[in-house]
């Protein structure tokens, strides 16, 4: 049974951004800055887990022009970017199980949002196949002793929560490689002990 987290506010994303950067730790800046540069202009851009447009915000800022879709499941955040932005594509839609076709989105972007569901993986694997070009997506590395998702869903004692991380390295790794596409990894806060971090999958 598929499991959807509806706990978040509609001024929450932009909370937890402002709390970051107030105390330095401005990863939201670093990660806007990375993919403005190497996102090309006039791209097809595909925003898992839009929210309320805070990357479509981006690409308009930077002057930046892109061909932009945003999706999310839940619709008070569909609403609210479709308010703020009214000529541009908002779209109410599951990550895990995505109405766009095989390969018609050059780049797909999914920030903020793997480390806040049950189970990354079924978004990684959709992300994949509508993706021409490359899956980009970000979160905090957690500390090794994490558990894996399959151990999380076999014990009680780890229950599954919005803010509990439910994979680690290594697994992410293993899984990654299984699709056989050139894996990239950059590290946006290694001056931390703890750390955000990209993961860009490239098909072509």
């Amino acid at each position: 049974k598929k499991q959807l987290i509806l706990g978040w506010t509609l001024d929450l994303p932009a909370s937890i951004y402002d709390c970051c950067t107030q105390k330095g730790l401005d990863f939201n800046s670093r990660y806007r800055k990375w993919f403005l540069k190497n996102i090309p202009d006039n791209a097809s851009v595909l925003d898992i887990g839009c929210a309320v447009g805070i990357t479509l915000e981006s690409f308009k800022k930077a002057h930046k022009p892109v061909f932009y879709k945003g999706i999310d499941f839940v619709f008070q955040y569909i609403d609210e970017a479709k308010k703020k932005f009214k000529d541009e594509l908002f779209e109410l839609q599951d990550g895990m199980n995505l109405k766009e076709e095989n390969n018609s989105w050059e780049y797909i972007l999914i920030s903020y949002l793997l480390d806040q569901v049950p189970d990354y993986r079924p978004f990684i694997r959709e992300a994949l196949r509508v993706a021409k070009k490359q899956v980009i997506f970000s979160f905090f590395i957690p500390p090794w002793d994490k558990p894996t998702f399959d151990e999380c869903a076999n014990h009680s004692k780890y229950p599954f929560r919005s803010y509990v991380i439910h994979w680690n390295k290594l697994e992410l790794d293993k899984f990654l490689k299984g699709f056989g596409f050139p894996i990239q990894i950059i590290k946006l806060s290694p001056e931390y002990s703890f750390d955000w971090t990209i993961y860009t999958i490239t098909k072509i």
